[in-house]
């Protein structure tokens, strides 16, 4: 089914979707594409979806290209051959591409040209000419990106959602399944979604269709129970975030290297600062740049205290030996 999705149908980020208005209308006056763009923030937040947006609004096909490491500039340029004019490509984690791919999407943009493929290889020699088209770009690690990359595009930071824009999306998504929930549970729901609206989906497509598919209505205590199996307490914060927590907690002043919370926790640093940190810092728990390393706020010593010292939790945070997961 053709996806139809317009900016109107997105919740929040109003400030980003008038700004991409504001493009729009120049492009449809002047009759060009639209710029190209890089749209940077958390997984989760819609950058996909607003690609789609963009898609929709201006008229134009859009491909969309989940990105890897294995992505080579040769299939790249196969990519970029068959785009039309007006065409959109939407390159999803384009951090990860290597380099030498990147400075393909470099010159497809600076030059609107790219090598030649021929034969599994590329003929440097012989270019390519594109028609106008846009490349739409989305990663929540820009700083991964090559710099003549993200210096010749426009920049867009989405938001996370707001516990209301939240609960706004969980309700329609909701009537997709043919059941109700109250407002209390919905919040509670929002809550631990931490900002980001697929979390959101996911707890309710759960429900929904697993823990609860024989009844009509979702109640509080269908989500204790989906919090109790996925280990999640007060505040929405995770089984992995009450450890993090605990066992800073237990370091000397409260405060430690990330390397050592990684060495103690058993997950590697990259791990730590993309997905467990973000949430601590901005519920106000986490200090992340003190000159000892990470530090409890006092907030974070208070919840610890009230709500996460608890001898099951303390012993796993203690145990060293294979990790979270052991």
């Amino acid at each position: 089914m053709k996806n139809t999705l317009k900016l109107n149908d997105l919740v929040g980020q109003k400030t980003q979707k008038e700004f991409i208005r504001a493009l729009i209308k120049g492009c449809n006056e002047t009759g060009k594409s639209f710029p190209h763009l890089l749209l940077t923030g958390p997984s989760g937040v819609g950058k996909t979806s607003m690609a789609e947006a963009i898609a929709n609004e201006m008229g134009s096909h859009i491909t969309i290209v989940a990105c890897g490491g294995d992505i080579s500039p040769f299939d790249m340029c196969l990519i970029l051959e068959k785009v039309q004019s007006g065409d959109e490509i939407f390159l999803d984690e384009v951090h990860a591409l290597p380099s030498s791919t990147q400075e393909i999407l470099f010159q497809a943009i600076s030059r609107n040209e790219i090598p030649t493929p021929e034969e599994f290889k590329l003929d440097r020699e012989n270019w390519k000419r594109l028609p106008d088209f846009t490349l739409i770009m989305a990663t929540n690690i820009p700083g991964s990106l090559r710099k003549e990359l993200k210096n010749r595009v426009e920049h867009i930071d989405l938001d996370y959602y707001s516990n209301e824009e939240l609960v706004t999306i969980g309700s329609s998504y909701i009537e997709t399944f043919e059941k109700s929930i109250d407002n209390d549970s919905l919040v509670r729901l929002a809550t631990a979604s931490k900002g980001i609206a697929r979390y959101i989906k996911n707890y309710i497509k759960t429900l929904c269709s697993y823990l609860c598919h024989s009844k009509d209505y979702i109640d509080e205590e269908d989500i204790s129970t989906l919090f109790y199996y996925l280990g999640i307490c007060e505040m929405g914060i995770t089984k992995q975030e009450s450890f993090y927590l605990v066992t800073l907690y237990q370091q000397p002043d409260k405060t430690a290297r990330v390397g050592v919370l990684s060495s103690i926790l058993g997950n590697d640093v990259r791990h730590l600062r993309l997905n467990i940190e973000p949430n601590l810092i901005r519920q106000g728990f986490l200090a992340p740049d003190t000159p000892r390393g990470r530090a409890l706020t006092r907030k974070g010593k208070t919840f610890v205290k009230r709500f996460l010292l608890k001898e099951e939790i303390a012993e796993v945070a203690n145990f060293n030996e294979g990790g979270l997961y052991a």
